[in-house]
């Protein structure tokens, strides 16, 4: 079973922005390996998470995920893997909740221009649109209430 340590010190990746501000080594396009997957910046927010990156004659530098290009395949494939894994989890749990009618208390959350917010339940949410319409016809299929809450 691969695990993210396993990718620790492996993962090759490619930056996305030019970082030469910070250093000059930090140029769009250059590679580094993830040295490990939690690195924490002081100087932002606790719920921004940094990966660290060795990059050559650069150094240890945090970055977000969001903005480095992930060169290995193998790690793309085992990543998309447990996505669909902890999909089809989320959508057991669900069911199971269903059956048992556990699920209430349901709130669609919108903004006041009607844009979607969040759709939350005791034990469960969503934050995807999508995935949020697919729940609310469930939901309505099996006769579970949802409020509409503007935020």
């Amino acid at each position: 079973m691969t695990t993210f340590a396993h990718w620790e010190g492996k993962l090759r990746v490619r930056l996305l922005p030019d970082l030469t501000r910070y250093h000059p080594a930090l140029k769009m396009g250059v590679e580094g390996i993830v040295v490990e997957f939690e690195g924490k910046n002081k100087w932002t927010s606790d719920c921004e998470r940094y990966w660290q990156v060795r990059f050559p004659e650069a150094g240890v530098w945090d970055i977000l995920p969001n903005g480095l290009e992930i060169l290995d395949k193998d790690y793309v494939e085992w990543r998309e893997a447990e996505r669909e894994a902890d999909k089809r989890d989320r959508e057991l749990k669900l069911m199971r909740q269903i059956q048992e009618g556990t699920i209430h208390d349901v709130v669609f959350y919108q903004g006041p221009r009607g844009k979607f917010k969040g759709l939350i339940w005791p034990g469960g949410s969503s934050a995807d649109k999508e995935e949020a319409a697919g729940l609310m016809a469930l939901f309505k299929q099996h006769n579970i209430p949802v409020s509409k809450q503007v935020i």
